[in-house]
Parts: structure tokens; C-alpha cells; sequence
């Protein structure tokens, strides 16, 4: 039965349990007691099984200005605007390669009132008014690491990808080049720089390394002693860095998060980047590391030695950690609050959130209902993506008024 947007009762509890945080400031790192909020039941869910306002499976969120949220579409190429309240303000794009259309909707935010959203495959940049209207496209800009020269027809030792806008420039990840990719026996991990290339041009800079595992997993198959195909993956344990780009277009935020050898002294590390290029803050969260599920592990392995030469072979090539990744997404939130999802077992599970204040203070943990991956906030309210038993989603949004230090 199809079940539209509608309002629920009370959304969250308020618990005072001191918990260990460290951090104020930059490099720094120390002992403070934070609040504990537990989120209940969404104060606005939107979405159905089969009615009007189903969705396709949602890619990214993005605030708007009037505590909605912009949603892409991926599948049919367009992003929706639902108003605080869970009603459908509006849509934007299609799939198709004219203007206002997507082949491949790869990520969304927003610079002032504008909205962009970026398309893969046309490698192009697309803005829009909170009202719907097009403003006009524009290529992904270039970045040329630096050390790297243009001028060099061979292949580039690091392959750029264009991440998104801010106000101080275009923001570009890296990673391994076409040979290293392509090499069996390229080292799991690395330190990969995070580019930022000027608005009015001059020479792109590092602004911050990404370290850790990298995503991708190469496997090859080999014939008669030779390399036949080269298959690539998602490592799906990786510890590489995580990064999201500030809401308000200032700058971006990059969390090293690396898992470390038993005895060692357990931390992760998150760090504001400015618009600049500077780094604004960084500061330190211990935490108690969580048990790998080996069956897990296991299980995929054996998944991907279907498609590779040997169960061994496939060991070799992923990170098998003994204990999981401290954190495994982040976002920043209109406010300028640093959103931290940490460490599960399964989805369905309650999920730990870490919330770090502006300043880089940690302000509290937060309590999450399973199946909901929170991705976009203010200072009112956080939105998420609700995936029920038969994987049908929801955007649904949570009130924080009231929290501790979120008035």
C-alpha cells in the first residue's frame, strides 16, 4: 500500500552520558565528557513502495536553504527538492545528454543559493536556482598535479578525478595512474594528494594526502603463464581517507581514520580544510577498535575467487583487516558541523555517529536507527536515506532542536 510523507511524533531522546572525546583545536587532542543523542522516529518520511512518490534507489543529499533537501535519482537521471515538511517541491533533469539532462548524476551541493550537480560520463558540471531554473553547464576544470608534466605524452603517473566547487576552487582526488592501476602487484596502499585548482587560474595545489588503503582491488587472471585479463574491484574493508566538501562551499573535510596494529593507541583524525587550501583545525577521537567479521571477509573472497585464479590470489590482493575501520562516511552540514559515521556490523543495526562543532570541538555522539545513513543536515534538522527489509528507500528527516549545543 502506498504510504506518502507524513509527520511522526517525538524524534529524539536526550541522554547526559559522559563519553570519551578528544580534540579542540588544531593537532591537538584530550579528554572531554559529550552528550549522547539517541534519534526515534523520523519527524517527516518520504517516500512508497509502488505509489506517486516512490523512489529509485537515492544517491546523494544536499540541504537546501529551507531545511529541505535536494536528492539525486541516479536511474532516471534527476534530482528531487523535498520542503521541510516532506512534500516534493519540485524536480531537475533527466537522463539524456542535452542541457538540464544527465548520463550519470555523480554527485550534488551547493555554492550560495546556486545548486550544482556533477555528470561522470559527460564530464560537465550543471547549476541551478533553488527554483528549478537552469543556469547553464560547464566542463570539469583540469588539474595537473604538480611535478607532473603536461607536455609528457606518456601515461600520467596519477589519474585526477574532479570532485566538486567550493568557494576557494575546484577540488580534485587522485590516485594511482593507468600503469600502476593495471599492475597486479601495485601496492595495496598509498598516500594519493587532494588537489585544489584556483577559480581564476594559477598553479593547482596539494591542499591534503589521502592515506590508507586504496579503494581498488586488481585481480588477474592469467593463460599459459601470461596475464589474460585484469579485473578491478571496490576494496571493501579499505581504510583509505574520507573526504566531503563543506555544504557552504568552505573548503573540505578529510578523515584519516587507518587501522592500527593491537596495543597501539586507537585514533582517528579529522581535518577542516579551507577555502584557501589551509588547514583550519585537525583533532583526534579515540575509540575501541571492533572485531572484524571474519565471515564476512570470507565470504567475499570466496564470491571474488569465482572470478580470479585462486582463493590465495584474492587474499593477497584485499585488505583483510583484524578489526574494522573506525569510520565509514562523513559529511558537513550547513551549520558547519562535521558529521561522522562510525563503525557498524550490519546496516540494519543502530548506527554511532560522531558530531564535531565548527570549531572541531566534539559536541556529542549520536545514536542513529538501523537501516538509515544520515547524509545531509543544519542546525534543525538531518536528513538520511532509509532502506526498509525489501530495500525499499525513504528520505526521511530527524529534528535536533534541543540537542545540546544545537540550538
Amino acid at each position: 500500500m502506498p504510504r506518502s510523507s507524513r509527520r511522526h511524533g517525538a524524534s529524539l531522546v536526550l541522554l547526559a552520558i559522559p563519553l570519551f572525546a578528544c580534540g579542540e583545536g588544531a593537532g591537538t587532542s584530550h579528554d572531554d565528557p559529550v552528550e549522547s543523542i539517541v534519534l526515534g522516529a523520523p519527524a517527516v518520511r518520504y517516500g512508497s513502495l509502488d505509489g506517486a512518490d516512490a523512489l529509485v534507489p537515492v544517491g546523494d543529499l544536499t540541504m537546501d536553504s529551507d531545511g529541505g533537501v535536494w536528492a539525486t535519482q541516479a536511474q532516471d537521471g534527476s534530482v528531487l527538492a523535498i520542503d521541510a515538511a516532506g512534500e516534493r517541491r519540485l524536480a531537475v533533469g533527466g537522463l539524456g545528454e542535452g542541457p538540464g539532462e544527465f548520463s550519470a548524476v555523480s554527485g550534488l551541493g551547493r555554492l550560495g543559493d546556486t545548486l550544482w550537480i556533477n555528470d561522470r560520463q559527460a564530464r560537465r558540471t550543471t547549476f541551478y536556482t533553488r527554483s528549478g531554473e537552469l543556469l547553464g553547464t560547464a566542463p570539469f576544470p583540469e588539474a595537473v598535479p604538480p611535478g607532473v608534466d603536461p607536455a609528457d605524452e606518456g601515461p600520467s603517473p596519477l589519474s585526477v578525478t574532479f570532485h566538486g566547487p567550493t568557494r576557494g576552487g575546484a577540488i580534485h582526488d587522485t590516485g594511482p595512474g593507468a600503469n600502476e592501476l593495471m599492475d597486479p602487484a601495485s601496492p595495496l596502499g598509498g598516500d594519493d594528494p587532494i588537489l585544489l585548482t584556483p577559480p581564476a587560474g594559477g598553479d593547482t595545489r596539494v591542499v591534503a594526502m589521502r592515506s590508507g588503503t586504496r579503494p581498488q582491488a586488481i585481480l588477474a587472471r592469467r593463460s599459459n603463464g601470461q596475464i589474460a585479463a585484469i579485473s578491478i574491484y571496490r576494496q571493501p574493508f579499505s581504510d583509505g581517507s574520507l573526504t566531503a566538501l563543506d555544504e557552504r562551499g568552505d573548503g573540505l573535510v578529510v578523515v584519516d581514520r587507518p587501522v592500527l596494529p593491537a596495543g597501539s593507541a586507537h585514533r582517528y583524525r579529522v581535518t577542516r580544510i579551507g577555502t584557501t587550501g589551509d588547514t583550519v583545525w585537525s583533532v583526534e577521537r579515540a575509540y575501541e577498535p571492533m572485531p572484524a567479521d571474519v565471515a564476512k571477509q570470507d565470504s567475499i573472497v570466496q564470491a571474488m575467487a569465482e572470478q580470479a585464479e585462486s582463493e590465495e590470489l584474492v587474499r593477497d590482493r584485499l585488505f583483510l583487516p583484524p578489526t574494522m575501520p573506525p569510520a565509514r562516511d562523513v559529511f558537513v552540514g550547513l551549520d558547519g558541523r562535521v558529521w561522522v559515521a562510525r563503525e557498524r556490523a550490519d546496516r540494519m543495526q543502530a548506527a554511532r555517529w560522531d558530531l564535531f562543532a565548527p570549531d572541531g570541538r566534539l559536541e556529542a555522539e549520536v545514536t542513529v536507527p538501523g537501516g538509515v545513513e544520515l547524509e545531509a543536515a543544519d542546525s534543525a534538522g538531518v536528513w538520511g536515506v532509509e532502506t526498509d527489509e525489501l530495500d525499499v528507500p525513504y528520505l526521511v528527516r530527524f529534528e535536533l532542536s534541543g540537542g545540546p549545543g544545537l540550538d
